[in-house]
């Protein structure tokens, strides 16, 4: 991170147009006798001066909201990377010359700041005072803030996507893409050939996997199980839980009836006469039980 910060640093003394000689004046000059500790960035010792040129505060849009952007990566650092705090509060804080030599000079000092952001945020995702974002207007037109990231994605958004296996759950990644195999609703995860299905071999708690599930398989209301012959079993399509009789009030063929998954934090989408109940309330009675990850899991149930 603080190749990063220098780098910054040295960005701004380039691009400072008319204003390079006080600028690279101003933090060539500043000195330091120690290092700064600990997650709020408080000096713990040394001693910094800077040479400060005389002006009036830029003032207007440009110059506050950029200062807003520095202060923002100003915590960042103090958080993260606390010894290289005086060199980033030389370059980019109140008594800097970022904000005493006009909008044009705040503009290229905002630039490097928000440059800053969008790389502490890549490499400290979760910590909030590095949040690249905070208002979808920060973002391009076609992006939206989540997670204090620009994206055109919805991770994030606590809803599971059709291409994605998990969202804002225990144990989700940050891309949303693993922390489980597949997606038990959409099937996302798995071949063609494949369905998504929870793993009940074990006993425990479930973990999705991918399965080449042979015929004959059930629909929405049809019966599944154990079937009259030995070894003989009937699983559901893609996206459809064997429920059996004794869970819920079905009136199937077979021991169980097909009914479909759904997330319990998206608007409802069972069918008419269904309700989404969480899965481990529906299989509690069975002790057939999901992971946080799967916590956004529900069953189709009447």
């Amino acid at each position: 991170m603080v190749p990063r910060i220098l780098g910054l640093l040295t960005l701004c003394l380039v691009a400072c147009g008319d204003d390079v000689e006080p600028m690279a004046t101003s933090l060539t000059s500043v000195s330091s006798s120690g290092s700064a500790s600990g997650t709020g960035g408080e000096e713990t010792s040394g001693e910094t001066t800077t040479d400060v040129p005389t002006g009036d505060p830029t003032t207007g849009s440009d110059g506050s909201g950029g200062r807003e952007v520095c202060d923002r990566y100003i915590r960042c650092v103090a958080v993260t990377t606390p010894n290289g705090l005086p060199d980033v509060q030389a370059g980019f804080g109140e008594d800097s010359p970022c904000w005493s030599k006009g909008p044009e000079n705040a503009d290229l000092c905002a630039q490097a700041c928000q440059t800053g952001l969008d790389q502490a945020h890549e490499v400290f995702p979760l910590e909030e005072e590095c949040n690249a974002c905070v208002l979808d207007s920060e973002c391009a037109a076609d992006e939206r803030c989540l997670q204090g990231g620009c994206t055109t994605g919805n991770c994030g958004d606590g809803l599971v996507d059709a291409d994605e296996v998990c969202d804002f759950t225990e144990g989700c990644a940050l891309d949303c893409k693993s922390g489980t195999t597949c997606n038990l609703i959409s099937n996302f995860g798995c071949a063609d050939f494949q369905t998504c299905y929870l793993d009940t071999s074990g006993g425990g708690i479930y973990e999705t996997g991918c399965f080449e599930i042979a015929p004959p398989t059930g629909s929405f209301g049809e019966g599944c199980g154990e079937g009259e012959q030995l070894f003989e079993y009937y699983f559901c399509d893609p996206g459809l839980e064997c429920v059996p009789e004794s869970v819920a009030d079905f009136n199937c063929d077979l021991d169980g009836c097909c009914t479909p998954y759904c997330d319990l934090g998206a608007p409802p989408s069972c069918p008419m006469g269904f309700q989404c109940v969480a899965y481990n309330t529906v299989f509690a009675s069975v002790a057939q039980q999901v992971g946080p990850v799967l916590s956004y899991l529900g069953v189709c149930v009447p």
